[in-house]
């Protein structure tokens, strides 16, 4: 897996390198110590979660515990040779995420639990200046207008409005995007439908770093999400899961090819990359154009923000309700009247119509009776079923 979503690994199975594992005696007098524990605790409690995560991928890869890391460390009768030798190991780890595909900042990023644990509770490591190349600006990427966006939300099919406008709402990493359980969010959904509310306001846990995120969903989100849930399998565990296992999601590579479909379906000419998080900048980039500050829409969307200011905008949630509605005519995916309010009316009918589309064509292909890759002609099917003198009538679908 790419980027971010390798952390679904960690937390889709039991990490026997965690901080649970058992102490192995390294000759220390108190032998009750955990050495990653007392490392973590040095962590400024924003960044532990993502330490922990990070550090724990390492051991998995290095196959050894901290415990045994550190009592080697301490076995150790030349330790300048052992911060040399550890000092190889990180690089050969960096090396090893760059060939796996993980760009230059990620693998980076990756080096720095292992560094900072063995320089807390060892020495730290050696490594040869100039072999970890530095930090990379982001180039070459491409930026999402919005009436680009709007094009691809036009044509999209009932998931890819669902995933386009959820991920524009919410503006979260892939990480928690592909995360979202289907038990989490419906309730939502089904109570904005019945309260008839234009916008929904939750308050949600990063998995990826502990954070508290204020979220907010907008009308065509939850249109669009109402609708793609009724094609969710019952027993389908995540939002966005894997055809071939409901109790998994997506990988983040087939997130990456659904967007890249999108924009191919709408005929956009990209400048660059297309990947996940450029809707995440998007959405960030918006709110605080149109009136957020900074601090309010890193909360938005998940970023890392003090536990002070968190604490004061989480006692502030109606009036980032408020903002939020007003960075909506920023954000929205579907035409607007001229007072800015979006057509509902047209929405939920295009809504209904993809749903019907979808359901029915998914019908014939399972009898054998629509060729996979033959599309169905609506406009002509839907003249057969009307008496000769209205046949005429145009709907647009």
């Amino acid at each position: 897996m790419i980027g971010s979503a390798r952390y679904l690994d960690i937390w889709n199975n039991v990490n026997k390198y965690s901080v649970s594992t058992p102490f192995i005696d390294a000759g220390v007098k108190d032998s009750s110590m955990n050495p990653k524990e007392e490392w973590l605790k040095e962590i400024k409690e924003t960044s532990r979660h993502r330490y922990s995560l990070r550090f724990d991928e390492f051991c998995q890869w290095i196959q050894k515990t901290p415990e045994q890391m550190f009592k080697e460390y301490k076995d150790s009768t030349d330790k300048e040779a052992w911060a040399k030798k550890y000092g190889s190991i990180v690089l050969q780890y960096y090396q090893a995420r760059l060939s796996a595909g993980y760009s230059i900042n990620s693998a980076r990023a990756d080096t720095i639990a292992p560094r900072s644990f063995f320089a807390s509770q060892c020495q730290e490591v050696k490594i040869q200046k100039g072999k970890i190349a530095k930090a990379q600006i982001a180039t070459g990427e491409h930026s999402f207008t919005q009436d680009e966006l709007k094009k691809m939300f036009y044509f999209g099919d009932v998931k890819s409005k669902a995933i386009l406008a959820t991920e524009v709402s919410l503006g979260w990493s892939s990480i928690d995007f592909l995360g979202l359980e289907v038990s989490f969010i419906k309730p939502f959904v089904e109570k904005a439908k019945a309260e008839k509310s234009e916008f929904i306001q939750f308050v949600y846990t990063r998995q990826k770093t502990d954070e508290t995120a204020i979220c907010h969903l907008m009308p065509e989100a939850i249109e669009s999400l109402d609708a793609y849930l009724r094609t969710v399998p019952s027993d389908a565990k995540f939002l966005w899961y894997s055809p071939s296992n409901h109790n998994e999601a997506i990988s983040n590579k087939s997130l990456n090819d659904q967007l890249k479909q999108m924009v191919k379906d709408a005929g956009i000419l990209t400048t660059g990359d297309i990947k996940f998080n450029l809707l995440r900048k998007f959405t960030f980039s918006t709110l605080q154009r149109f009136g957020m500050t900074e601090s309010e829409s890193r909360v938005c969307v998940g970023k890392t923000v003090s536990p002070d200011i968190l604490t004061y905008l989480i006692n502030l949630k109606d009036t980032l309700k408020d903002k939020y509605k007003r960075a909506y005519v920023g954000l929205t995916l579907v035409k607007t009247n001229g007072n800015g309010r979006i057509d509902n009316i047209q929405t939920a009918v295009n809504t209904v119509m993809d749903v019907l589309r979808t359901l029915v064509e998914d019908k014939l292909r399972e009898k054998g009776m629509m060729k996979k890759t033959k599309p169905i002609d609506w406009q002509k099917l839907y003249e057969s079923l009307l008496p000769e003198e209205e046949r005429k009538v145009k709907v647009d679908f």
